[in-house]
């Protein structure tokens, strides 16, 4: 899931104490009724007037579980101006039901009642829960309305619905039979089933049936599904398989939501189910998507505003932005039509045809970039790796001319330290980057001689297998994983501090990499090969290994990266060949004329774009959250690869930058989360890198 063991579980439940610190509440411990175990925590938010409430009713089975803890998922909902609240109920143990469901009721009407002291908006309150707690959200969001306008306590006077619930595996029904018909009999060793009507164990609850009937058909809900209830949003493990394989797997079972689902279909109700493989929502990710969204007003503006105020004051790191040997001429041609063409492709101080470019750059907050030395992989001779030094000095001295020519502007960074203090000073910032090792031939001293020059990482290879190492193509090895050469490679590139690249390489290249590194490593610009099976892209034991190394993958922004797009190519290839523009030397001419034949190139292209869409930022994005449940957080970066053939569509160029963040707000990382992925991570590693350099040179 993406996350979804970080995001999604993480952000309405059950996040590590690594992933958010937990914020103190501002109200602890609050009584909203007579039981020790009726309390609240609240969190409020910042806003002008009454805010939008989240509350959190923890797991358990009923049995067990507390509040404590929820702080950690309130951050994000804070940041977008929701309130959060916790709570505690008196648990099955002691009071069977309707006790823990009537006291998480009575919660919400105890919130109402303090609504002008606390500025809660009553009629944007949402719950989230994870198992008895998911439960419990349900049954609230689809019951009718407990209030009693009659009753002495004033508490038990205020409505008990709310707006939406997001909930993750959580029990539809507690009906014995009727479960157990769903998913199998396992799911009947677990005590919630028998504890909630107050039995001793299941064959009692079992032979007492009759006399628990009605309490279980109140207290499952799926009983109380109908067209006019709020939306809910529910997710589950990936796993389907029937029977259950025990009560654990039983009582959070995804055929739970697939019954509920079902019901909600038949009746007109809004339910999105999410099971990884299984089931997804087309327009929410997680929970804390779907609950901003349906909470806030005006969400969607709102959530983007948010973002791009936090964007602008956050530091963006790309680590791959392609260059060519022409960027930041010193002089331009004297033909004035040449001149301009050289200046839209090659002035970096001008709006031009590049991806990036300063104009570009400072309009999406695109603070600093990787440019990189690439060199295509050729002739493992001398005379080879001649030619690709030469090519790789030319790339060097491009860069160094930008930043020569245009000081005021952007400055070469070769430290982290020095991109932080160019980043306060309000520049743009360029780092180096080798793409290929291919440039150093067989001579080590090169590597410092790049490091000298700035380059602070190397890659072993590309594409085609280079003399450090084998490439991911051809699949045929050339080594088998890393060449003696390589190997010294590595132990070079760590004693002067460039940090090693493992994109491009095999994977028995970039595991032996990351064996023999003795600092952290970096996979510059890839993707997830469990989202797209492409050998460009890092499996899961990879990011394991990227882990465990202390590394980053910096997930990569080339859409035939991020999804499968062999039937789009092949309907733009068809579409061109049948309008002859791929037709060879000896072919006749296509009777259309060329202006017919673009017009219908431009409609067909178009056609195709419907019909088999490029990839965009959500996907880019999907990557990001799979890197992030696999690698963990501090262990996942962003790259665009641009104008070297990255770009999705929402990110095609330096100015759309803030979507990225835009999504990852939406998806419900927190700023101190978005920092991390933007360039914490990066910089993270870059240190390490520089203190293992200083301490063994």
């Amino acid at each position: 899931m993406p996350n979804r063991a970080l995001l999604i579980a993480a952000f309405c439940a059950t996040a590590t104490p690594a992933l958010l610190a937990q914020r103190a509440p501002d109200r602890a411990d609050v009584a909203y009724g007579p039981d020790e175990r009726n309390r609240i925590d609240f969190w409020r938010a910042e806003g002008d007037g009454p805010r939008p409430l989240v509350v959190y009713i923890h797991g358990g089975g009923w049995i067990r579980g507390d509040k404590a803890g929820a702080g950690r998922s309130a951050a994000p909902y804070l940041e977008n101006g929701v309130h959060f609240a916790a709570i505690n109920y008196r648990r099955t143990d002691k009071n069977a039901l309707p006790a823990p469901v009537h006291d998480a009721a009575r919660a919400i009407q105890y919130l109402r009642t303090q609504a002008a002291e606390w500025q809660i908006d009553t009629d944007r309150i949402g719950l989230c829960g994870g198992s008895a707690g998911a439960c419990t959200s349900m049954w609230l969001l689809l019951h009718d309305d407990l209030a009693d306008p009659n009753a002495a306590d004033p508490v038990l006077r205020e409505s008990t619905r709310v707006r939406a619930a997001a909930v993750w595996s959580g029990q539809t029904a507690i009906d014995p039979p009727l479960v157990e018909r769903w998913v199998g009999p396992k799911i009947l060793d677990h005590a919630m089933i028998w504890r909630a009507v107050g039995e001793p164990d299941m064959a009692t609850a079992l032979a007492n049936y009759e006399r628990h009937r009605a309490l279980y058909a109140e207290f499952s809900p799926i009983t109380h599904v109908s067209a006019d209830d709020p939306p809910l949003f529910m997710r589950y493990g990936s796993d389907t398989s029937l029977p259950s394989k025990d009560a654990g797997h039983g009582i959070h079972h995804p055929q739970l939501g697939i019954e509920l689902q079902q019901k909600s279909i038949a009746v007109g109700h809004e339910c999105h189910l999410l099971i990884p493989g299984t089931s997804k929502s087309e327009r929410y990710h997680n929970e804390r998507e779907f609950l901003l969204d349906k909470l806030l007003p005006d969400a969607e503006r709102t959530l983007a505003a948010n973002a791009r105020r936090l964007h602008a004051e956050i530091l963006t790191l790309d680590t791959h932005k392609d260059i060519k040997p022409q960027l930041a001429p010193e002089s331009l041609p004297d033909d004035p039509t040449t001149r301009e063409r050289f200046r839209n492709e090659y002035d970096p101080s001008v709006r031009g045809s590049q991806q990036v470019d300063f104009p570009k750059m400072r309009e999406g907050g695109y603070d600093c970039a990787f440019f990189i030395v690439y060199v295509g992989q050729g002739a493992l001779t001398p005379a080879g790796y001649a030619s690709a030094l030469r090519a790789a000095n030319d790339k060097f001295d491009a860069i160094d001319r930008m930043a020569r020519l245009f000081p005021d502007t952007i400055g070469l960074a070769t430290s982290p330290a020095k991109v932080r203090e160019l980043h306060a000073a309000g520049k743009l910032i360029a780092c180096i980057g080798i793409e290929n090792g291919y440039p150093m031939g067989e001579d080590l001293g090169l590597i410092e001689r790049f490091q000298q020059r700035g380059a602070r990482y190397m890659s072993i290879a590309h594409n085609r297998h280079s003399q450090l190492g084998d490439s991911h193509t051809p699949l045929e090895p050339l080594h088998g994983g890393l060449s003696e050469l390589g190997k010294k490679a590595i132990a070079e590139l760590n004693r002067v501090g460039i940090m090693v690249d493992v994109s491009h390489a095999s994977k028995a290249t970039m595991l032996e990499a990351v064996a023999l590194s003795k600092a952290p490593v970096i996979a510059s610009h890839s993707g997830c090969r469990a989202l797209r099976d492409h050998s460009r892209n890092l499996d899961d034991e990879q990011l394991r290994a990227l882990r465990k190394n202390g590394g980053v993958i910096q997930v990569v922004g080339l859409a035939g990266f991020l999804k499968d797009d062999t039937a789009r190519r092949a309907a733009q290839d068809a579409l061109r060949a049948a309008l002859g523009f791929d037709r060879k030397a000896d072919e006749a001419e296509p009777e259309l004329p060329l202006e017919a034949r673009m017009a219908a190139l431009e409609r067909g292209m178009k056609a195709i774009d419907a019909e088999l869409p490029r990839g965009n930022v959500r996907d880019y994005v999907d990557h990001i959250d799979h890197a992030v449940q696999v690698a963990g957080i501090d262990h996942v970066g962003l790259a665009s690869d641009f104008d070297g053939g990255g770009g999705v569509d929402g990110w095609n160029d330096a100015t759309e930058t803030p979507n990225v963040t835009i999504e990852l707000v939406r998806r419900g990382y927190s700023r101190a989360q978005i920092e991390k992925i933007w360039s914490g991570n990066l910089l993270r590693v870059w240190e390490q890198v520089e203190k293992y350099a200083a301490e063994h040179r």
